[in-house]
């Protein structure tokens, strides 16, 4: 946590798993769309593949979904904090104008930067 007692807004790379790729599969040609591929490559196993590119496909699926939950976890994570982030600003933008605004008051005080 910073001096503002908020956590940082952001994530090492090592707490976001990696989006497992889909195994390689004889005759099956990704299209780079990550959800398209796995419906397609899905698909194609049924038509073409082996047992073999099944039980891979599946093992990869189940790590891609355990991905997926965590980066979830993640995201809201980050918005959580995001909004505590903006309460922070609006509260301490707040308090700084009703110190400007008193400042004025007072007569031949002159803010720098305005």
């Amino acid at each position: 946590m910073g001096r503002s007692g908020l956590a940082p807004n952001r994530f090492s790379d090592r707490d976001v798993p990696a989006f497992a790729p889909l195994p390689d599969v004889p005759g099956f040609v990704p299209s780079g769309d990550p959800v398209l591929d796995e419906s397609r490559i899905s698909e194609h196993i049924r038509r073409h593949g082996t047992e073999g590119d099944a039980t891979r496909l599946t093992e990869v699926v189940k790590t891609r979904a355990e991905a997926r939950e965590v980066r979830e976890e993640l995201a809201e994570q980050q918005a959580v904090r995001v909004e505590a982030g903006a309460k922070v600003v609006v509260t301490h933008t707040a308090a700084l104008r009703r110190m400007v605004d008193e400042l004025g008051k007072m007569g031949n005080i002159y803010i720098v930067g305005e």
